[in-house]
């Protein structure tokens, strides 16, 4: 019964048709080759000749006759040749139907991934999700923006320099150091120590000249310098 009968595979009735096509065309090749040569010696040998024959005796019935296979084999000829022709054009349509075959194939199994990649990711949902998170992202940039300003404004706002030195201020009294008091000891006791270095200079100077003196005289020098820069 015919339900029963195997399912050819597609690339078996290629490989047929075209096993056909090839045979066909030999076969119509090894046909004209054939009718050529018989053209050929019938045209060379016997009908020229024959023509010739029956022209001399004023036979021109016979002569058309003779004309007329001439004719028939190179008709013949042709029509070998458009065989072939047709055959060659039949197996090109075959192949492009093959190829739109495949297209099909392969563009049905396309729609089939596409519909399962639409049903585990719908549209739907991945639109909602972007659209979420764009107001997510809008939401958390006016926030960082409200921030920012708040600190900036914290950090901006006058009198802070003074709460920080009146802090300070009050921590030093608290632990009982008077800033300003020991500032002003360290210039009188400065000055105290100039004024003495000075005297010892004059001294020094009204004394005799000897190498111990002029020694003496040079540290002393120095570290009065060292003491005037130290007060600049």
């Amino acid at each position: 019964m015919s339900w029963f009968k195997k399912k050819t595979d597609p690339k078996e009735e290629r490989r047929a048709t075209e096993r056909a096509v090839r045979q066909t065309n030999r076969e119509l090749d090894s046909d004209r080759r054939a009718l050529e040569r018989k053209e050929k010696e019938l045209v060379r040998l016997w009908l020229e000749l024959e023509i010739k024959k029956l022209a001399k005796l004023g036979k021109r019935d016979a002569c058309a006759i003779l004309a007329k296979q001439i004719v028939l084999l190179r008709k013949q000829k042709e029509k070998s040749i458009n065989i072939s022709a047709k055959v060659n054009a039949i197996d090109a349509k075959n192949r492009h139907l093959q190829s739109m075959a495949k297209v099909a194939d392969v563009v049905g199994k396309s729609a089939e991934t596409m519909k399962v990649m639409e049903k585990q990711m719908p549209v739907d949902k991945i639109t909602k999700d972007v659209r979420d998170l764009a107001a997510a992202q809008g939401r958390f940039g006016v926030c960082d923006e409200m921030i920012t300003e708040k600190l900036d404004e914290m950090l901006d706002e006058s009198g802070d320099e003074a709460e920080e030195q009146a802090i300070i201020d009050e921590v030093l009294d608290e632990v009982g150091i008077d800033i300003n008091a020991q500032v002003w000891h360290f210039i009188k006791t400065t000055r105290a120590c100039i004024s003495s270095n000075h005297v010892y200079l004059f001294q020094l100077s009204k004394a005799p000249r000897t190498p111990a003196t002029l020694t003496s005289v040079s540290e002393e020098s120095k570290n009065v310098a060292d003491v005037t820069a130290l007060k600049k």
